[in-house]
C-alpha cells in the first residue's frame, strides 16, 4: 500500500492510475496531486509572464515589482514563488501582510483572508501542520490541501 504525500490518500500499486511496477523510494505524489502540482507551476509561470511582458524590470522571487492596487492602498508588499520551485522565499521573517500577500500571489486571495483573520504570520506559517489547515482555519477541503503543499514547500525551503 503506498499514500500520496501531498493528499495523504492510499493506492495499491496495481490499482494507481498508471500501475506502478516498482515500490517508489522516498516521497511519493499520486497521479492526481502531480497533475495539480503541475497545474500549479504553469499558473505561476503563466502569471510572472504575465508580469515579464508588462514591466522592464526583473522578476524576483521575493518581492513583486508591480504590486497590485489593493498592495498600494494598504502599503504590503508582495511575494511570489518561483515557478521553478528551485527557490522558495524564507518565510520566517514575513510579517501577516506578506503572508497574505504571497497567498494571494500564488492564487489563494479568498483563502487569504481567513490567514490575515487569524493573524498567522511567517513564523507562524511554518509552524502549521496539515490538521491546522484543514481544520483550524475554516477552508474548502480541496484549496486547504493545496495551501498545505505550498506551505510544506515553504517548511522545506525553511529547514
Amino acid at each position: 500500500m503506498l499514500f500520496c504525500d501531498a493528499c495523504d490518500k492510499g493506492y495499491h500499486m496495481n490499482c494507481h492510475l498508471p500501475p506502478l511496477t516498482e515500490k517508489p523510494t522516498g516521497k511519493w505524489m499520486c497521479q492526481a496531486c502531480l497533475v495539480e502540482d503541475i497545474e500549479i507551476q504553469r499558473n505561476l509561470a503563466k502569471l510572472d509572464g504575465e508580469m515579464a511582458e508588462t514591466s522592464h524590470l526583473p522578476i524576483t522571487p521575493s518581492v513583486s515589482p508591480l504590486p497590485s492596487t489593493e498592495c498600494l492602498k494598504t502599503g504590503m508588499s508582495v511575494i511570489r514563488a518561483d515557478p521553478e520551485q528551485t527557490q522558495m522565499p524564507d518565510a520566517s521573517v514575513w510579517s501577516i501582510n506578506d503572508v497574505v500577500g504571497y497567498l494571494s500571489s500564488v492564487g489563494f486571495s479568498e483563502q487569504a483572508v481567513n490567514f490575515r483573520e487569524e493573524e498567522i504570520d511567517g513564523q507562524s506559517l511554518l509552524l502549521m501542520k496539515r490538521n491546522d489547515i484543514l481544520t483550524g482555519l475554516g477552508l474548502k477541503l480541496g484549496p486547504a490541501l493545496k495551501i498545505h503543499n505550498i506551505i510544506k514547500k515553504l517548511q522545506f525551503k525553511t529547514f
